[in-house]
């Protein structure tokens, strides 16, 4: 009689001591984990429990953040500059732009303006003067006067007419020409025996406390309203009558300031006499209507894909004039002057940065890049690449000198070259409304998925780890040296991630979810035992549960507590039963270290006979 032979069965060993971070896909490495909440891969190859953060400031309805050598934000409507006492800004509610621009921080959509250095220098970008006071109900006369560049007046010799003045002329005498298309005003010169076109003409307009809104090199759009009829009538001061005016026509366009005082502005044009009007005229300097808007090279740069101030529709890239953002509208041909450009390409606009020293604005499906030093030779070229999702201009952030952005598709990072999407980690959420910021050697993004649950994701960019925190929901981030703020959106929090202010939680909970894990091999391997190798601190606590065959309640398989006054290293044994697969998920309190997970595989065989 034979008897079964049993035959000695073979053992290995698998250990994962380096963890990859997060990956929400169905299949994933070894060391990698399918969720997780508040772990960091700052002691890699360890994996490691994240730092509590801190709370440094809790206003009553903070709306934005930025950093300018200290914290700024809005709240309310107030600004609070570093350790100063709220400033009453007039703002509106709402999510506020925060954009540095040399010492000013400007506050979008708001168009308002503060100098961190000299807080008293502040007020709006835009200036509007009527002549229209709505508020007294009264209507101030305004008067167009000729004088040359330094404001004094000019009285022509003769009256303005289509011919030269007839009979004795004498050298110096002056006279307007209204025989070609404009009229300019003439000096006859003695010497050269003819009438010389004079240079430098201007015109006053003056209004009561007209000249106390502007001041000169402004650029503004000046409108004459309220006429009869068609034809361009306009009406004197206390008279019924009108009259015909055709120059005053001219005035309705955009101007560059010369001079002010405080009853009156220069410009350049020319009018045949002094004459007084009783209209509604409007004066305005104004940013144009933006999307977004971003600093580069000393100027502000905007782009509006729909309507502009004018209420025509436009797709457009604006820029103000060098070093000073209150001026969008002057064009004299010099260096310094203001810029637009259309674009050609189809799409609202979905963000704008400054990176490598010159402003790229987004498109879902292209960027736009401006190069050149001055407006006579800047230029826009579009590529066609990933762009910045809609709703997500927040997430675009740079790290390291990689400018990264949450796009349709994922994830991208670009060098100046094109554009590439990063690996997809996070499998079907879907992200949206994305917001970015750089901590460090960090990217930072907070994001929403399709159901609207919030995630806030850290890609360490040495490593390249993606790494979950928790459901954090940022408004913005602001970053300053080591120092990295957040706006959390939640509690409206400003928060520090190194945990500087008011700590906000003692400890933080952590969790980690395995993918799955499959029990037999195609040599008929399988798992006879796990462990957990991880260091606790004293207080903390850990537990590990299995759930099998993706169904069911998570079972729990085994725990432990840090005690003493160190920190100690343990081993958490599992023994999980046959099955087709399970899944482990780590959970716990406090700071811990995740050092190893151990699995011992056995070979099964067949009785020998």
């Amino acid at each position: 009689m034979k008897y079964p032979l049993y035959r000695k069965t073979g053992h290995s060993t698998l250990v994962t001591d380096a963890f990859g971070g997060y990956c929400h896909r169905p299949r994933i490495d070894a060391g990698e984990f399918y969720d997780m909440e508040n772990l960091t891969a700052d002691d890699f190859p360890v994996l490691s429990s994240r730092k509590p953060r801190g709370i440094c400031a809790s206003p009553t309805a903070a709306s934005g953040i930025a950093a300018k050598k200290t914290l700024c934000y809005t709240d309310g409507r107030y600004v609070v500059i570093g350790n100063n006492e709220p400033i009453d800004m007039e703002l509106t509610p709402g999510d506020k732009q925060l954009v540095s621009m040399g010492a000013y921080l400007l506050i979008f959509p708001d168009r308002k303006y503060i100098n961190t250095e000299k807080l008293l220098d502040r007020g709006s970008i835009d200036s509007h003067f009527s002549t229209l006071d709505a508020y007294a109900g009264v209507l101030y006369p305004t008067t167009f006067s000729l004088c040359d560049a330094e404001g004094h007046d000019i009285t022509p010799t003769y009256p303005a007419s289509d011919t030269e003045p007839s009979g004795t002329v004498s050298d110096g005498d002056t006279w307007v020409d209204k025989s070609g298309s404009k009229s300019v005003l003439k000096r006859y010169s003695g010497s050269a025996g003819a009438w010389i076109t004079c240079p430098g003409v201007c015109v006053r307009i003056s209004a009561f406390c007209l000249g106390d809104e502007f001041r000169p090199g402004d650029g503004i759009r000046i409108r004459i309203t309220e006429y009869r009829d068609q034809t361009g009538r306009y009406k004197r001061p206390g008279e019924e009558s009108y009259f015909d005016c055709p120059q005053l026509s001219d005035f309705n366009g955009t101007f560059t300031v010369k001079a002010r005082q405080p009853d009156w502005i220069l410009v350049n044009g020319i009018v045949d006499e002094t004459v007084s009007v009783e209209n509604v005229i409007d004066f305005d300097r104004k940013m144009p209507a933006f999307d977004f808007v971003t600093e580069s090279g000393n100027r502000l740069w905007c782009c509006r894909y729909g309507e502009d101030n004018e209420g025509n529709t436009v797709n457009e890239i604006y820029a103000s004039k060098l070093g000073d953002f209150k001026n969008w509208n002057v064009f004299s041909g010099l260096s310094t002057d203001s810029y637009a450009a259309s674009c050609g390409t189809d799409g609202e606009w979905t963000g704008a940065v400054t990176y490598l020293g010159t402003p790229i604005f987004f498109k879902e499906d292209r960027l736009h890049r401006v190069s050149g030093t001055e407006p006579s030779v800047f230029r826009v070229t579009a590529e066609e690449c990933a762009g910045v999702k809609k709703g997500s201009a927040g997430s675009i952030a740079a790290v390291c000198g990689t400018l990264f952005y949450l796009s349709p598709g994922g994830v991208c990072a670009y060098d100046g070259s094109s554009p590439v999407l990063l690996p997809d980690v996070f499998g079907n959420l879907s992200l949206r409304d994305g917001v970015g910021g750089a901590c460090r050697a960090k990217y930072l993004l907070s994001a929403a998925d399709r159901e609207g649950n919030g995630h806030f994701f850290v890609y360490d960019t040495e490593k390249r780890y993606w790494m979950r925190e928790d459901g954090l929901r940022a408004a913005a981030f602001a970053s300053d040296g080591d120092e990295t703020w957040v706006l959390d959106r939640a509690d409206g929090k400003i928060k520090t991630l190194s945990g500087a202010g008011t700590p906000e939680a003692e400890e933080v909970s952590w969790m980690a979810r395995t993918g799955l894990i499959g029990l037999h091999t195609a040599d008929r391997k399988y798992l006879t035992a796990l462990s957990v190798t991880l260091s606790l601190s004293p207080g903390a606590e850990a537990a590990v549960y299995v759930r099998y065959d993706s169904e069911g309640d998570w079972i729990p398989a085994a725990s432990a507590s840090g005690t003493g006054k160190t920190a100690v290293t343990m081993n958490l044994p599992v023994r999980p039963r046959r099955c087709g697969h399970f899944e482990l998920m780590l959970t716990g309190r406090g700071a811990v270290r995740l050092f190893s997970v151990t699995k011992r595989l056995e070979e099964g065989r067949e009785a020998g006979v």
